[in-house]
């Protein structure tokens, strides 16, 4: 992981495919649609690896018994490539894909991702506790949650319009408006015996990073760069 590169170039398309989202243009295939699972799921086998190694007294390497190992594989085929995610949706008779041979970009931007995640909420050196093992679950079910929602956009002759969806993620992340207090994050530090440490009081700020993250991953899925 760590390809964070990938991501700030990534990130140089997001403006443009967000001005065509804004006008109304919105992409829908099933190839697309079937791309946005796979990469959710390599981002949920991840973080999950992640979320395991941040437990207090569980191996610290999130590649314990070979857990990254198997999430990559499962995404890019590892020593059968015509086996990857990806690519098994191309090969299909009548796909509909707009993208091609996509995997090692798509790769690259969900490990930073990933990474950005991790950093932003157990800064280097890494720690072990309950809290940040639980954060990782909090951005993994709202990195979910996004791509659910999108995908539901990018099906083909489906209503497009995610905004209810996407509303009902971020209030189930930051609680809402009306009550933050139950966030995913305030909850956790809230406590009674919280083993929380610094940083505190962040959930904005890797809200927006997830959101940042889905971005990328949906424009890059779109071909939009």
């Amino acid at each position: 992981m760590g390809h964070v590169q990938g991501w700030v170039s990534a990130g140089a398309v997001l403006a443009a495919a967000l001005v065509a989202r804004d006008a109304g243009a919105v992409v829908q295939s099933a190839c697309l649609v079937g791309k946005n699972k796979c990469i959710s799921r390599r981002a949920e086998a991840l973080l999950g690896c992640e979320e395991k190694a941040h437990k207090p007294g569980k191996p610290s390497d999130p590649n314990t018994g070979g857990c990254v190992d198997k999430a990559v594989r499962n995404f890019n085929g590892g020593d059968r490539p015509e086996k990857a995610c990806f690519e098994k949706l191309e090969d299909k008779k009548q796909a509909d894909c707009i993208t091609f041979d996509d995997t090692a970009g798509a790769e690259a931007l969900v490990d930073a991702c990933i990474a950005k995640l991790v950093e932003a909420i157990d800064p280097a050196p890494a720690t072990q506790s309950k809290c940040a093992a639980g954060k990782i679950t909090c951005v993994t079910k709202k990195l979910k949650g996004l791509l659910s929602c999108y995908r539901k956009a990018q099906t083909p002759n489906k209503p497009v319009d995610a905004e209810k969806c996407i509303t009902q993620v971020k209030e189930q992340f930051d609680g809402g408006i009306s009550t933050p207090a139950r966030g995913c994050f305030a909850k956790l530090e809230s406590k009674a015996k919280s083993d929380c440490q610094e940083p505190l009081g962040n959930s904005a700020e890797l809200e927006d990073l997830v959101d940042d993250c889905v971005d990328v991953l949906i424009v890059f899925l779109e071909g939009s760069e």
